[in-house]
């Protein structure tokens, strides 16, 4: 097996096949997910320095949390550390690490994984309320009367990076095959429904176009231009792609804003800002990702019964859980990552993480259903690119 092909087995281990539903309740599950993220880390954790001091500290933050979480919560430090999994497994940049592959062949690699999330999720869609992935198993996704907008997969966060990429590749070559990729995956960030994210899709893809080239305005784009908005409008056509837009523009319309006080996410944060903590300190270092314990249980199934969950406040509800300093590192990385001038085919990685810092305002893709993995992709190829691009002009 060449490394290519373990890269692409490992990532399906981590992940679960993209959560296939088979793989719901094995026993030593989260044992054996742990032991690859440590072996990764042992193999790869000397051979680079770019964000090792950054890792470190989402490391020394999440050990914080923990503590907070025992004194304050009685979460043992055991059942912290199988919460902390969301986060670790940006861990599995250390086994890309290792293996040292080219920028080429592991935008090969996430092609692939790109296509297979999306395939994924597309016949997770077409055959529910029949259920083949974790994502779409859980009893309120079957309850919601918009139902096809909760269904997910793991590593989802794959389906906006192909965008991104698609969108690149696509100016730099002109390859329709590019738009095709396009429309696969705005269509499946138009089923899931959130305004947050289609409002980050056009607010990067038109950063990443200006960035690609300052002068867009020309008869030769304004053809590329016309050509995905016809095709977008086609996929709008598609039942469950037009049933997603109809019902953000319902929610828009029917009050569900912040200005509303009423509204979910207003009482989650009013909740959060003057009832939870004990005292600062607890607010400061987080009041503990939500575990197999009393604890979690209160955070996960009681309080979701009063409209309040934390994960709808994406990274700010990360901060009330899993501490400020976790989530300042986490935006290190991701502001390093955007604001790095990077050779014009590899904006698509400054464009994705801006999407996800956009998205993160009031969505949990930053950190949900193994996104961290596809961060660990993105963040190797990063680190791949810029050593290359130093050697260059080392050479010159």
């Amino acid at each position: 097996m060449n490394k290519s092909s373990k890269v692409i087995l490992l990532f399906l281990l981590v992940t679960y096949f993209f959560g296939y539903i088979g793989f719901k309740g094995l026993p030593l599950l989260n044992t054996f997910h742990l032991s690859i993220l440590l072996w990764g880390t042992f193999l790869g954790f000397s051979k680079e320095r770019k964000f090792r001091s950054t890792l470190l500290m989402i490391i020394i933050s999440l050990v914080f949390c923990a503590v907070s979480s025992y004194y304050y919560r009685g979460q043992t430090y055991f059942q912290s550390l199988q919460a902390s999994f969301v986060i670790l497994d940006l861990f599995f940049y250390y086994f890309l690490v290792h293996y040292n592959l080219s920028v080429r062949k592991m935008e090969r690699i996430i092609v692939v994984l790109i296509i297979g999330a999306c395939a994924c999720y597309v016949f997770q869609q077409i055959t529910f309320p029949s259920v083949y992935f974790i994502g779409a198993s859980y009893e309120w996704v079957h309850k919601s009367l918009t139902p096809h907008r909760f269904i997910q997969i793991h590593g989802q966060s794959l389906i906006s990076l192909g965008l991104f990429f698609g969108l690149n590749r696509l100016l730099e070559t002109r390859k329709t095959e590019y738009i095709l990729l396009i429309i696969l995956c705005f269509s499946c960030l138009l089923i899931r429904g959130f305004r947050i994210m289609l409002l980050a899709s056009i607010i990067s893809s038109c950063w990443l176009i200006f960035r690609y080239k300052k002068r867009v305005f020309s008869a030769k784009y304004a053809m590329y231009f016309v050509l995905i908005i016809g095709l977008v409008f086609v996929s709008l056509l598609i039942p469950v792609v037009n049933d997603a837009i109809t019902n953000m523009i319902s929610r828009q319309s029917s009050g569900q804003t912040l200005d509303n006080d009423d509204y979910a996410r207003t009482i989650q944060f009013v909740y959060y800002t003057t009832e939870h903590f004990h005292s600062f300190v607890e607010y400061f270092f987080g009041s503990g990702l939500p575990g197999n314990s009393a604890y979690g249980e209160y955070i996960s199934t009681e309080l979701p019964q009063r409209a309040i969950n934390w994960v709808d406040w994406g990274l700010l509800g990360l901060s009330w859980l899993g501490g400020i300093p976790l989530v300042f590192f986490i935006i290190r990385y991701m502001v390093k990552c955007i604001k790095t001038k990077l050779p014009r085919k590899y904006h698509y990685i400054n464009a994705w993480f801006c999407f996800l810092l956009i998205i993160s305002l009031t969505h949990p893709e930053v950190y949900q259903h193994n996104s961290m993995v596809v961060q660990a992709f993105v963040l190797y190829l990063f680190y791949k690119i810029r050593n290359e691009k130093n050697r260059l002009s080392f050479r010159q």
